[in-house]
This record gives structure tokens, C-alpha cells and sequence, in this order.
């Protein structure tokens, strides 16, 4: 299944693929004062910026499922607001 979306990344014309691994519930990963852990907040700001230089990024988040609420609104609301020239995400 990763190998199929980072496939498909790549063939809308990705040229960085970054993964991005979603931490099961209860895994003890420190969370921020905006209830987004560590692992999920690194892909927040990269979104909606796209490449320093101009490519269009891509980011593979793996286990969706255990996203929690306000990690999920959050990128939601950043994915609504990138350039989908710029940003693909699987």
C-alpha cells in the first residue's frame, strides 16, 4: 500500500516525498498545547509552503486512523488552504 501511494506521488509530479508516521493512541508521545503531537506537528507548517525551490512536495501520512481530533482539523484545515499545485498529499 506505501508503495502504491508513494507511487502515485510520484506520479503527479512529487519530487520530495516526505512520510509522515502518525503515532498510535497512548504511545506516550508528548503533545503540544494545541493537542497535536510531535510526529504530526512537523508536517503542519511544511504543507502549505510546498519546495524552497519551487517543486511540488508530497506527504505520505501513514495510520490516519489515530489521528486525534485536533491533529485531524488541523490538517484538514492547512491540505484546504495549500497550493494543490504545490503540495499533493496521499
Amino acid at each position: 500500500m506505501l508503495s502504491r501511494a508513494k507511487a502515485a506521488l510520484e506520479q503527479l509530479g512529487a519530487e520530495d516525498v516526505t512520510r509522515v508516521d502518525v503515532p498510535g493512541r497512548g504511545s506516550g508521545d508528548d503533545t503540544s498545547d494545541s493537542g497535536i503531537r510531535g510526529p504530526v506537528q512537523t508536517a503542519i507548517p511544511a504543507l502549505p509552503s510546498g519546495s524552497l525551490f519551487g517543486g511540488t512536495v508530497g506527504r505520505l501520512v501513514v495510520d490516519a486512523q489515530y489521528l486525534m481530533t485536533a491533529e485531524a482539523e488541523a490538517l484538514a484545515a492547512v491540505v484546504a488552504a495549500a497550493d494543490p499545485a504545490a503540495v499533493v498529499v496521499v
